[in-house]
């Protein structure tokens, strides 16, 4: 089963490819998608600005974690483990869209990461990567397609907001019958804790990492 992120990759590409065919310059092409696809409202969320770090799903007291969480940065636009002195701010923004076709609750939404200090860039599952995807900042799309499959995540807020919120990677349409779903996890590169994304087809399998976002004050 190929991985919906990849055939959403493979649908744009195709699109171009027929308008070459077609003697259609590509520019022409992507500006009447541009018209046609309509946009999404993103808007930060309140309580939802803090720091990301990467702990264990089932306890915070596993062994192989600090009891707090491994902090997580970016470097070089990828998401990282990073020191405690390298830690950085990211903004959580509600986003409402109809392709992804996700309902927010009360304490539940789904939207863009962004960096504080970057609104126009959001954290997304590298296109042209075999799984498992690293997770890397490109600019934020707007447009209400398949695109957001790439970019879109959850977060489940603490209603006490007395602990950290769960962040995970969506990856699919609300619509979609699939009954795989995406983990987050690391990968050691050159000696570091990469954050990746990983295409789960069986719902029996879960992972041992969880990203959680803790609240700046």
């Amino acid at each position: 089963m190929l991985n919906p992120l990849f055939k959403a990759l493979a649908v744009l590409s195709a699109t171009l490819a027929t308008g070459r065919a077609l003697g259609i310059p590509s520019n022409l092409v992507e500006a009447r998608a541009l018209r046609i696809v309509p946009v999404i409202n993103c808007t930060p969320l309140s309580g939802a600005a803090g720091k990301l770090v990467m702990t264990n799903s089932a306890t915070l007291g596993d062994a192989s974690l600090p009891e707090d969480g491994v902090p997580l940065g970016l470097v070089n636009k990828t998401l990282e483990e990073v020191g405690n002195d390298s830690h950085q701010t990211f903004v959580f923004s509600s986003c409402s869209s109809t392709f992804m076709n996700e309902t927010a609750t009360n304490d539940t939404f789904y939207g863009h990461i962004s960096p504080s200090d970057d609104a126009t860039s959001c954290l997304v599952a590298q296109t042209g990567m075999p799984d498992p995807q690293p997770v890397v900042t490109e600019p934020c799309s707007l447009s209400d397609d398949s695109g957001q499959m790439l970019q879109f995540w959850k977060i489940v807020l603490d209603k006490n907001q007395t602990k950290p919120a769960l962040v995970s990677f969506v990856g699919l349409s609300a619509r979609s019958t699939s009954t795989a779903h995406y983990e987050t996890g690391f990968d050691v590169v050159n000696g570091t804790n990469v954050v990746h994304i990983n295409y789960v087809k069986s719902t029996n399998v879960s992972s041992t990492y969880q990203i959680k976002l803790v609240p700046t004050a």
